[in-house]
Order: structure tokens, then C-alpha cells, then sequence
């Protein structure tokens, strides 16, 4: 019964466009699908459910309502990059302990690079672990490596 209903609300979505869809099809689909306890299988139709919840509060809703949405992504943003700035740090405190201390550039360069390869860089980015990596690169008398580091950044 649930992969009927996910077929008509698909079908009503393909002719409405998702731009113009509304929000009662949207409700009533969320509390079918509440109603049924499909939990975390298809979260992304819950991700869904929300996306045309935010086309559809941005072109007809109010301006508090679209104010809403933005204070709750903004801050939903900050506060995963909070936890990313505490962990970068610890990348960064490692690159200086292997310069600092183990004298190994070749070591450096590869806590920076798996420090680059973990950052979600499509959702945010730290533009202080490029440029200290491209420092590191000069220190170590490489203009060359700093360019690579500043051109990938």
C-alpha cells in the first residue's frame, strides 16, 4: 500500500512540477506516511517532503516564514562547522607538532593533504588550512607546492 501511495504522490509531483505543487499534498502524504510508521528506510522522502516545503514557503510564504527556514539552515550550518573547527584544529596541531618538533616536511605534507581529503568541501570549507599549508609550502622553500596548494584551494 505505501509504494501505491509513493507512486500517486510521485505521479502528482511529476504533473504539478515540483515548483508548484501543494502544500496539502505534501501534509497529507507526511501523515499517510507517519500513519504507516515508515521510519529512517526512504529518509530520503522525508528530505523530499522538506525540500518542496521550502520551494513552496518561498514563493508563497511570508516573509517570517521564509525567515524561519533560513534561521533554522544558517544555523544548523554554523554549528556543524563548529564541530569541524574543533577537529581541523587537531589537524592542524598535528601538522605543527611534525614540523616542529619531528623536522619531517614529507610527513607535514601528507597530514595536510588527509586533513584536505576529509573536509566536506561541496558543504563548507577552512580557508586557514589552505593558506597554512601554502605557507608550509614556502617555508620550506617550495613556491611551486605553495602555488598547487593556492590553485586547488
Amino acid at each position: 500500500m505505501l509504494s501505491s501511495a509513493r507512486q500517486v504522490y510521485e505521479r502528482a509531483v511529476e504533473f504539478f512540477g515540483e515548483d508548484n505543487i501543494d502544500e496539502r499534498l505534501v501534509v497529507a502524504f507526511a501523515k499517510f506516511r507517519k500513519a504507516k510508521k515508515k521510519s529512517s528506510s526512504k529518509r530520503c522522502s522525508c528530505q523530499e517532503i522538506y525540500k518542496h516545503y521550502t520551494v513552496h514557503n518561498k514563493k508563497f510564504g511570508s516573509r517570517a516564514a521564509i525567515d524561519v527556514i533560513v534561521s533554522k539552515r544558517r544555523f544548523k550550518y554554523e554549528e556543524e562547522k563548529r564541530h569541524w573547527r574543533r577537529y581541523i584544529y587537531l589537524w592542524i596541531n598535528y601538522a605543527v607538532y611534525e614540523e616542529l618538533e619531528n623536522d619531517d616536511p614529507d610527513k607535514v605534507r601528507e597530514v595536510f593533504k588527509a586533513c584536505l581529503d576529509v573536509i566536506p568541501h561541496k558543504t563548507f570549507t577552512f580557508a586557514k588550512i589552505w593558506l597554512l599549508f601554502a605557507q608550509f609550502e614556502i617555508r620550506q622553500k617550495s613556491l611551486q607546492g605553495a602555488r598547487r596548494v593556492m590553485v586547488r584551494s
